[in-house]
């Protein structure tokens, strides 16, 4: 899937190429895992922003996080500010689907 709508992503086509082959594989229920690293100031949170962009638009629910020193002390605090506000709008049937066991 082409990651269209990004603002100028300099020497990125490879990842945006890859993050969009993930995208598509994710639309045929093949997800996957996808790991973005670097050192700060090398563009990994606009390669997100691009995917996430091009996610939303074709229908896919995104839930974003940060981690964060404060984090650290809190059992799951990024996982819970993950699925804390999907759960929270959610009705009390799609709620009870969602945390189903």
């Amino acid at each position: 899937m082409a990651i269209q709508d990004v603002p100028t992503l300099l020497e990125r086509e490879r990842e945006l190429q890859e993050l969009g082959q993930a995208l598509s594989e994710a639309q045929q229920d093949r997800g996957q895992f996808v790991l973005v690293e670097g050192p700060a100031g090398l563009g990994k949170t606009s390669l997100l922003r691009a995917i996430l962009h091009t996610a939303a638009s074709t229908g896919f629910t995104c839930l974003r996080a940060r981690a964060s020193e404060l984090e650290r002390a809190l059992s799951y605090g990024c996982v819970r500010q993950l699925l804390e506000p999907a759960i929270a709008k959610a009705s009390r049937d799609e709620r009870s689907h969602l945390l189903k066991r």
